[in-house]
Protein backbone atom coordinates (compact mmCIF):
# COMPACT_ATOMS: atom_id res chain seq x y z
CA UNK A 1 0.00 0.00 0.00
CA UNK A 2 2.56 2.32 0.97
CA UNK A 3 4.73 1.58 -2.10
CA UNK A 4 1.77 2.08 -4.05
CA UNK A 5 1.00 5.60 -2.79
CA UNK A 6 5.01 6.58 -3.00
CA UNK A 7 4.50 5.34 -6.91
CA UNK A 8 1.56 7.44 -7.41
CA UNK A 9 3.44 10.88 -5.85
CA UNK A 10 6.88 10.19 -8.31
CA UNK A 11 6.06 11.87 -11.16
CA UNK A 12 5.22 15.18 -8.82
CA UNK A 13 8.18 14.88 -6.78
CA UNK A 14 10.33 14.72 -9.73
CA UNK A 15 9.43 17.76 -10.78
CA UNK A 16 9.48 19.53 -7.54
CA UNK A 17 12.66 18.36 -7.44
CA UNK A 18 13.83 19.91 -10.73
CA UNK A 19 12.31 22.97 -10.06
CA UNK A 20 13.89 23.88 -6.70
CA UNK A 21 17.16 21.60 -6.55
CA UNK A 22 19.85 21.71 -9.45
CA UNK A 23 23.07 19.37 -7.42
CA UNK A 24 24.55 16.65 -8.48
CA UNK A 25 23.44 15.07 -5.24
CA UNK A 26 19.99 15.59 -6.34
CA UNK A 27 20.70 14.35 -9.77
CA UNK A 28 21.70 10.98 -8.14
CA UNK A 29 18.30 11.07 -5.95
CA UNK A 30 16.17 11.38 -8.51
CA UNK A 31 17.86 8.65 -10.72
CA UNK A 32 17.62 6.71 -7.13
CA UNK A 33 14.06 7.16 -7.78
CA UNK A 34 13.25 6.46 -11.11
CA UNK A 35 15.19 2.53 -10.72
CA UNK A 36 12.87 2.20 -7.96
CA UNK A 37 9.44 3.70 -8.75
CA UNK A 38 10.49 3.35 -13.02
CA UNK A 39 9.64 0.34 -13.68
CA UNK A 40 6.23 0.15 -12.24
CA UNK A 41 5.02 2.95 -13.75
CA UNK A 42 1.78 2.30 -15.32
CA UNK A 43 1.52 3.19 -19.23
CA UNK A 44 -1.79 3.51 -21.25
CA UNK A 45 -1.76 1.64 -24.53
CA UNK A 46 -3.12 3.61 -26.91
CA UNK A 47 -3.80 2.52 -30.81
CA UNK A 48 -3.42 5.96 -33.05
CA UNK A 49 -5.00 5.96 -36.65
CA UNK A 50 -4.30 8.59 -39.18
CA UNK A 51 -3.15 8.78 -42.80
CA UNK A 52 0.39 10.08 -44.03
CA UNK A 53 -0.33 11.45 -47.73
CA UNK A 54 -3.62 9.43 -48.27
CA UNK A 55 -2.10 6.18 -46.82
CA UNK A 56 -3.68 4.43 -43.24
CA UNK A 57 -1.14 3.95 -40.88
CA UNK A 58 -1.57 2.57 -37.47
CA UNK A 59 0.97 2.75 -34.39
CA UNK A 60 1.06 1.70 -30.37
CA UNK A 61 1.84 3.84 -28.35
CA UNK A 62 2.58 3.16 -24.37
CA UNK A 63 2.40 6.16 -22.47
CA UNK A 64 -0.01 9.33 -21.58
CA UNK A 65 -2.81 10.86 -23.12
CA UNK A 66 -1.19 13.88 -23.96
CA UNK A 67 2.31 12.63 -25.60
CA UNK A 68 -0.42 9.91 -27.91
CA UNK A 69 -1.60 13.05 -29.52
CA UNK A 70 1.62 15.06 -29.67
CA UNK A 71 3.11 12.10 -31.53
CA UNK A 72 -0.61 11.88 -33.86
CA UNK A 73 -0.21 15.06 -34.62
CA UNK A 74 3.72 15.57 -35.43
CA UNK A 75 3.59 12.04 -37.75
CA UNK A 76 0.25 12.04 -39.27
CA UNK A 77 -1.14 14.79 -42.01
CA UNK A 78 -4.59 13.63 -40.59
CA UNK A 79 -5.58 11.41 -37.37
CA UNK A 80 -8.39 9.28 -37.73
CA UNK A 81 -9.10 7.79 -34.09
CA UNK A 82 -7.00 7.36 -30.87
CA UNK A 83 -8.36 4.34 -28.96
CA UNK A 84 -7.50 4.00 -25.79
CA UNK A 85 -6.70 -0.48 -25.39
CA UNK A 86 -5.73 -0.71 -21.62
CA UNK A 87 -2.68 -0.32 -19.64
CA UNK A 88 0.75 -2.23 -18.55
CA UNK A 89 3.65 -2.11 -16.33
CA UNK A 90 6.43 -0.12 -18.35
CA UNK A 91 8.78 -3.26 -17.15
CA UNK A 92 6.23 -5.31 -20.04
CA UNK A 93 6.06 -2.14 -22.11
CA UNK A 94 9.09 -3.41 -24.70
CA UNK A 95 7.25 -7.28 -24.87
CA UNK A 96 4.45 -5.69 -27.12
CA UNK A 97 4.19 -7.29 -30.48
CA UNK A 98 4.53 -5.09 -33.36
CA UNK A 99 2.72 -7.46 -36.29
CA UNK A 100 -0.38 -6.25 -36.00
CA UNK A 101 0.41 -2.49 -36.60
CA UNK A 102 2.47 -0.20 -38.58
CA UNK A 103 5.23 0.56 -35.72
CA UNK A 104 5.57 0.80 -31.72
CA UNK A 105 5.98 4.06 -29.73
CA UNK A 106 7.19 3.37 -25.78
CA UNK A 107 6.95 6.26 -23.55
CA UNK A 108 10.42 5.60 -22.15
CA UNK A 109 13.27 6.51 -19.21
CA UNK A 110 17.09 6.61 -19.48
CA UNK A 111 17.62 3.77 -17.37
CA UNK A 112 14.99 1.80 -20.18
CA UNK A 113 17.45 2.36 -22.92
CA UNK A 114 19.68 -0.12 -22.98
CA UNK A 115 17.32 -2.80 -22.91
CA UNK A 116 15.32 -1.37 -25.51
CA UNK A 117 18.24 -1.16 -28.02
CA UNK A 118 19.09 -5.01 -27.10
CA UNK A 119 15.26 -5.75 -28.29
CA UNK A 120 15.93 -3.75 -31.28
CA UNK A 121 14.00 -0.50 -30.45
CA UNK A 122 15.39 2.59 -31.80
CA UNK A 123 15.92 5.41 -29.45
CA UNK A 124 14.25 9.03 -30.01
CA UNK A 125 15.85 11.82 -28.23
CA UNK A 126 14.27 14.84 -26.75
CA UNK A 127 15.97 17.60 -28.47
CA UNK A 128 17.04 20.69 -26.44
CA UNK A 129 18.41 24.14 -28.46
CA UNK A 130 20.81 26.23 -27.25
CA UNK A 131 22.55 29.42 -27.88
CA UNK A 132 26.28 30.42 -27.38
CA UNK A 133 25.50 34.02 -26.10
CA UNK A 134 28.59 34.94 -25.68
CA UNK A 135 28.85 35.29 -29.27
CA UNK A 136 28.34 38.66 -30.53
CA UNK A 137 25.17 40.14 -31.62
CA UNK A 138 26.33 40.35 -35.21
CA UNK A 139 27.42 36.85 -35.46
CA UNK A 140 24.23 35.34 -33.54
CA UNK A 141 21.88 37.27 -36.33
CA UNK A 142 24.05 35.95 -39.20
CA UNK A 143 23.40 32.37 -38.04
CA UNK A 144 19.29 32.91 -38.10
CA UNK A 145 17.56 31.79 -41.49
CA UNK A 146 16.47 34.81 -43.00
CA UNK A 147 13.41 35.13 -42.09
CA UNK A 148 14.34 35.15 -38.63
CA UNK A 149 16.12 38.16 -39.34
CA UNK A 150 13.33 39.66 -40.89
CA UNK A 151 10.79 39.06 -38.13
CA UNK A 152 13.42 40.77 -35.91
CA UNK A 153 13.54 43.53 -38.03
CA UNK A 154 9.56 43.50 -37.90
CA UNK A 155 9.98 43.86 -33.87
CA UNK A 156 10.98 47.54 -33.96
CA UNK A 157 7.98 48.60 -36.22
CA UNK A 158 5.82 47.26 -33.75
CA UNK A 159 6.78 49.61 -31.17
CA UNK A 160 7.39 46.05 -28.41
CA UNK A 161 9.40 47.14 -24.68
CA UNK A 162 9.97 44.47 -22.61
CA UNK A 163 10.25 44.44 -18.70
CA UNK A 164 11.90 41.43 -16.46
CA UNK A 165 9.94 40.24 -13.40
CA UNK A 166 11.64 38.26 -10.55
CA UNK A 167 9.94 38.57 -7.36
CA UNK A 168 6.32 40.09 -7.54
CA UNK A 169 3.88 36.78 -6.95
CA UNK A 170 0.84 38.66 -8.90
CA UNK A 171 3.36 38.94 -12.11
CA UNK A 172 3.52 35.14 -12.17
CA UNK A 173 -0.18 34.75 -11.07
CA UNK A 174 -1.00 36.66 -14.09
CA UNK A 175 1.20 35.02 -16.94
CA UNK A 176 0.21 31.03 -15.90
CA UNK A 177 -3.74 32.75 -15.94
CA UNK A 178 -3.92 35.23 -18.61
CA UNK A 179 -1.02 34.01 -21.32
CA UNK A 180 0.80 30.65 -20.20
CA UNK A 181 -2.85 28.27 -20.23
CA UNK A 182 -4.59 29.78 -22.87
CA UNK A 183 -2.09 30.13 -25.05
CA UNK A 184 -1.05 26.54 -24.52
CA UNK A 185 -4.67 24.96 -24.41
CA UNK A 186 -5.75 26.66 -27.67
CA UNK A 187 -2.49 25.87 -29.53
CA UNK A 188 -1.70 22.14 -28.32
CA UNK A 189 -5.54 21.21 -27.37
CA UNK A 190 -5.44 17.44 -25.94
CA UNK A 191 -1.87 17.55 -27.35
CA UNK A 192 -0.89 20.10 -24.08
CA UNK A 193 1.38 19.11 -21.54
CA UNK A 194 0.64 21.56 -18.89
CA UNK A 195 2.97 21.71 -16.00
CA UNK A 196 1.79 21.93 -12.75
CA UNK A 197 1.47 25.66 -11.06
CA UNK A 198 3.20 24.72 -7.61
CA UNK A 199 5.85 23.40 -10.09
CA UNK A 200 6.26 26.47 -12.33
CA UNK A 201 6.56 28.32 -9.25
CA UNK A 202 9.03 26.84 -7.84
CA UNK A 203 10.97 27.62 -11.06
CA UNK A 204 9.94 31.53 -10.32
CA UNK A 205 10.79 31.67 -7.07
CA UNK A 206 13.83 30.00 -7.34
CA UNK A 207 16.03 32.46 -9.14
CA UNK A 208 14.08 32.61 -12.11
CA UNK A 209 11.77 35.05 -13.94
CA UNK A 210 9.49 36.63 -16.62
CA UNK A 211 10.35 38.42 -19.47
CA UNK A 212 6.83 40.05 -20.70
CA UNK A 213 7.04 41.42 -23.99
CA UNK A 214 4.69 45.03 -23.89
CA UNK A 215 3.20 47.64 -26.34
CA UNK A 216 1.55 50.96 -24.47
CA UNK A 217 2.64 49.79 -21.50
CA UNK A 218 0.08 46.25 -22.29
CA UNK A 219 1.81 42.85 -21.77
CA UNK A 220 1.29 41.02 -24.61
CA UNK A 221 3.32 38.15 -24.22
CA UNK A 222 5.38 36.26 -22.21
CA UNK A 223 8.59 33.21 -21.29
CA UNK A 224 9.06 32.05 -17.86
CA UNK A 225 12.91 31.41 -17.14
CA UNK A 226 15.34 30.05 -14.25
CA UNK A 227 18.77 31.32 -14.27
CA UNK A 228 21.23 27.99 -13.13
CA UNK A 229 24.94 28.48 -13.38
CA UNK A 230 25.79 30.62 -16.31
CA UNK A 231 22.60 28.92 -18.39
CA UNK A 232 18.98 30.64 -18.26
CA UNK A 233 16.33 28.17 -19.48
CA UNK A 234 13.34 29.48 -21.18
CA UNK A 235 10.85 27.46 -19.65
CA UNK A 236 7.06 28.04 -21.00
CA UNK A 237 5.58 30.63 -23.52
CA UNK A 238 2.42 31.99 -23.14
CA UNK A 239 0.42 34.41 -25.31
CA UNK A 240 -2.23 37.44 -23.56
CA UNK A 241 -5.61 35.05 -23.38
CA UNK A 242 -3.92 32.75 -26.24
CA UNK A 243 -4.35 35.39 -28.92
CA UNK A 244 -3.12 33.89 -32.08
CA UNK A 245 -2.69 38.10 -33.49
CA UNK A 246 0.00 38.79 -31.00
CA UNK A 247 1.59 35.10 -32.48
CA UNK A 248 1.47 36.56 -35.98
CA UNK A 249 2.42 39.80 -34.96
CA UNK A 250 5.61 38.75 -33.68
CA UNK A 251 4.73 38.90 -29.85
CA UNK A 252 6.53 35.79 -29.47
CA UNK A 253 9.72 36.03 -31.71
CA UNK A 254 9.68 39.77 -29.46
CA UNK A 255 9.50 38.08 -26.51
CA UNK A 256 12.83 35.18 -27.28
CA UNK A 257 14.71 38.24 -28.98
CA UNK A 258 14.38 40.28 -25.46
CA UNK A 259 14.86 37.41 -23.40
CA UNK A 260 18.48 37.01 -25.26
CA UNK A 261 19.32 40.67 -25.35
CA UNK A 262 18.42 41.15 -21.32
CA UNK A 263 20.55 37.59 -20.63
CA UNK A 264 23.70 38.31 -22.82
CA UNK A 265 23.46 41.83 -20.47
CA UNK A 266 23.78 39.43 -17.48
CA UNK A 267 26.84 37.67 -18.48
CA UNK A 268 24.96 34.58 -18.62
CA UNK A 269 26.76 31.80 -21.28
CA UNK A 270 24.11 29.71 -22.67
CA UNK A 271 20.34 30.05 -23.41
CA UNK A 272 18.68 26.75 -22.93
CA UNK A 273 15.08 27.39 -25.12
CA UNK A 274 13.56 23.67 -23.66
CA UNK A 275 12.56 20.09 -25.27
CA UNK A 276 11.23 19.79 -28.93
CA UNK A 277 10.11 16.88 -30.51
CA UNK A 278 12.88 15.04 -32.24
CA UNK A 279 11.01 15.23 -35.80
CA UNK A 280 12.96 17.39 -38.40
CA UNK A 281 9.24 18.83 -39.81
CA UNK A 282 7.53 19.62 -36.71
CA UNK A 283 6.84 23.14 -36.57
CA UNK A 284 8.32 24.15 -33.10
CA UNK A 285 11.91 22.09 -34.40
CA UNK A 286 11.59 23.99 -37.69
CA UNK A 287 11.35 27.48 -35.71
CA UNK A 288 14.16 26.90 -32.77
CA UNK A 289 16.32 26.21 -35.71
CA UNK A 290 16.09 28.79 -37.31
CA UNK A 291 17.20 30.87 -34.76
CA UNK A 292 20.96 29.55 -35.37
CA UNK A 293 20.60 27.38 -32.27
CA UNK A 294 22.54 24.18 -31.24
CA UNK A 295 20.50 20.51 -30.82
CA UNK A 296 21.65 18.71 -27.85
CA UNK A 297 19.93 15.44 -26.75
CA UNK A 298 17.99 16.63 -23.31
CA UNK A 299 19.13 14.58 -20.33
CA UNK A 300 16.33 14.25 -18.48
CA UNK A 301 14.74 11.25 -20.50
CA UNK A 302 14.27 10.64 -24.53
CA UNK A 303 11.01 11.56 -26.02
CA UNK A 304 10.23 7.60 -26.89
CA UNK A 305 11.52 4.27 -28.20
CA UNK A 306 10.89 3.30 -32.06
CA UNK A 307 10.17 -0.47 -33.22
CA UNK A 308 8.50 -0.67 -36.95
CA UNK A 309 6.75 -3.51 -38.12
CA UNK A 310 9.69 -4.68 -40.48
CA UNK A 311 6.49 -6.70 -42.84
CA UNK A 312 4.97 -3.01 -42.98
CA UNK A 313 5.90 -0.49 -45.92
CA UNK A 314 3.74 1.32 -44.49
CA UNK A 315 5.80 1.74 -41.48
CA UNK A 316 8.41 3.09 -43.77
CA UNK A 317 5.69 5.28 -45.35
CA UNK A 318 5.39 6.86 -42.12
CA UNK A 319 8.85 7.65 -41.31
CA UNK A 320 9.68 8.98 -45.21
CA UNK A 321 7.19 11.70 -44.23
CA UNK A 322 8.69 12.49 -40.88
CA UNK A 323 12.15 12.52 -40.63
CA UNK A 324 13.98 11.78 -37.27
CA UNK A 325 16.91 11.58 -35.20
CA UNK A 326 17.93 9.04 -33.20
CA UNK A 327 20.26 8.73 -30.37
CA UNK A 328 23.09 6.26 -29.73
CA UNK A 329 26.03 6.21 -27.41
CA UNK A 330 25.93 9.86 -26.96
CA UNK A 331 25.61 10.66 -30.80
CA UNK A 332 22.95 12.55 -32.73
CA UNK A 333 22.13 11.07 -36.00
CA UNK A 334 19.47 12.46 -38.07
CA UNK A 335 17.62 9.76 -40.33
CA UNK A 336 16.39 10.73 -43.91
CA UNK A 337 14.22 8.02 -45.79
CA UNK A 338 14.43 8.55 -49.92
CA UNK A 339 13.13 6.73 -52.46
CA UNK A 340 16.05 7.00 -54.59
CA UNK A 341 19.33 7.75 -54.64
CA UNK A 342 19.87 11.88 -55.19
CA UNK A 343 22.74 13.15 -57.17
CA UNK A 344 25.70 14.48 -55.55
CA UNK A 345 24.57 18.00 -56.17
CA UNK A 346 20.98 17.25 -53.96
CA UNK A 347 23.25 16.47 -51.07
CA UNK A 348 23.84 20.22 -50.29
CA UNK A 349 20.03 20.95 -50.28
CA UNK A 350 19.36 17.82 -48.52
CA UNK A 351 21.68 18.65 -46.25
CA UNK A 352 21.01 22.35 -45.65
CA UNK A 353 16.86 21.37 -45.17
CA UNK A 354 17.82 19.12 -42.27
CA UNK A 355 21.29 19.98 -40.94
CA UNK A 356 21.33 22.03 -37.22
CA UNK A 357 24.59 22.37 -35.41
CA UNK A 358 25.07 19.22 -33.19
CA UNK A 359 24.07 16.70 -35.27
CA UNK A 360 26.75 13.72 -35.74
CA UNK A 361 25.50 12.86 -38.95
CA UNK A 362 23.02 12.17 -41.59
CA UNK A 363 21.67 9.19 -42.78
CA UNK A 364 19.94 8.57 -46.03
CA UNK A 365 18.20 5.19 -46.98
CA UNK A 366 16.56 4.56 -50.01
CA UNK A 367 14.14 2.49 -50.02
CA UNK A 368 12.72 0.00 -52.77
CA UNK A 369 9.00 -0.24 -52.43
CA UNK A 370 8.83 -2.81 -54.86
CA UNK A 371 11.10 -5.28 -53.32
CA UNK A 372 10.82 -3.98 -49.69
CA UNK A 373 14.35 -3.44 -49.70
CA UNK A 374 16.68 -0.76 -48.06
CA UNK A 375 19.95 0.47 -48.75
CA UNK A 376 22.09 3.03 -46.59
CA UNK A 377 24.22 5.61 -46.70
CA UNK A 378 25.95 8.24 -44.13
CA UNK A 379 27.21 11.71 -44.58
CA UNK A 380 29.23 13.44 -42.03
CA UNK A 381 28.86 17.11 -43.50
CA UNK A 382 27.51 19.23 -46.89
CA UNK A 383 30.61 18.60 -48.47
CA UNK A 384 31.06 14.94 -48.45
CA UNK A 385 29.98 12.04 -50.59
CA UNK A 386 28.48 8.96 -49.20
CA UNK A 387 29.88 6.84 -46.97
CA UNK A 388 29.55 3.32 -45.50
CA UNK A 389 29.11 3.37 -41.92
CA UNK A 390 29.18 0.32 -39.69
CA UNK A 391 26.39 2.30 -37.39
CA UNK A 392 24.36 3.30 -40.39
CA UNK A 393 24.25 -0.59 -40.75
CA UNK A 394 23.17 -1.09 -37.47
CA UNK A 395 20.30 0.84 -38.04
CA UNK A 396 19.19 -0.41 -41.26
CA UNK A 397 19.18 -3.68 -39.35
CA UNK A 398 16.68 -2.50 -36.71
CA UNK A 399 14.74 -0.49 -39.02
CA UNK A 400 13.85 -3.64 -41.59
CA UNK A 401 13.97 -5.77 -38.38
CA UNK A 402 17.11 -8.08 -39.52
CA UNK A 403 18.62 -7.29 -36.22
CA UNK A 404 17.84 -10.05 -33.80
CA UNK A 405 16.44 -9.45 -30.39
CA UNK A 406 18.23 -11.02 -27.44
CA UNK A 407 15.03 -11.65 -25.64
CA UNK A 408 11.96 -13.31 -26.70
CA UNK A 409 8.66 -10.73 -27.28
CA UNK A 410 5.74 -11.06 -25.21
CA UNK A 411 2.44 -9.50 -25.69
CA UNK A 412 1.49 -7.60 -22.77
CA UNK A 413 -2.09 -6.77 -24.24
CA UNK A 414 -3.25 -10.47 -24.68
Amino acid sequence: MAYNRLRRFFPFAEQWYASRCNSPSTTILKQLLNRLFGRTRRLSIFLIEGTVSGDRSTALFLGNMQKAHQLACALYSETTKISTLGTTLACHASQADPSQVDAIMIDARNHDIKKLQRLGYLILPNISFTLDLQQPTDQIRRAMSRRRRRDIRGISQQNYGYVISTHRVQDFDFFIWKMYLPYATKRFGKAAMLSPYDILKGYYKGNGGIVFVTKHKKPLAGILFQIRKDTIYALVYGVYDGDAGFVKNQAGTAALHFLIKWAKTKGLRWLDYGRTVPFFNDGIFTYKKEWGMTIKPHHEQPYCALKLNPNSKKAISLLQKNPFIIYDKGALRGCVIHDSRPRKEELKSIWARHYSPGLDSLTLLFYDYNTHTCRIKQFPNKDADFQNSSKSEEILKVLMGTRQATHPKRNPIG
